[in-house]
């Protein structure tokens, strides 16, 4: 299994900013508490309460990063974020058409 980088982004007094900062948070859309900012996001990609429950009992941030990367996309995700359609279509979970371009806008 890949390891992520567990560098935060912010450190200090700003590393509650970071989704790697392990001060774990009510999610109520889960029902229950995430141990990270990483650790929730990831999770609430599915909508599978199997896989949002593996997603959540990660050991360490980085490990729910790449739990997540595995799982059921939500309908309709990857049209809202685009990013993550494109990541999931790189490791073949799911078959939706590459976003066009976002048109020009004239002035």
């Amino acid at each position: 299994m890949a390891q992520y980088s567990q560098t935060p982004m912010f450190t200090n007094t700003l590393g509650f900013l970071s989704n790697f900062d392990e001060t774990p948070f009510p999610v109520p859309l889960l029902g229950r508490e995430a141990a990270s900012g990483e650790h929730a996001f990831n999770a609430l990609k599915t909508l599978d309460p199997a896989e949002q429950y593996h997603v959540l009992s990660a050991p360490t941030p980085g490990e729910s990063k790449g739990r997540g990367r595995r799982v059921t996309l939500r309908p309709r995700l990857e049209h809202q974020n685009p990013r993550l359609g494109h990541a999931s279509r790189a490791h073949g979970q799911v078959r939706c058409p590459r976003p066009e371009p976002a048109a020009r806008r004239h002035r």
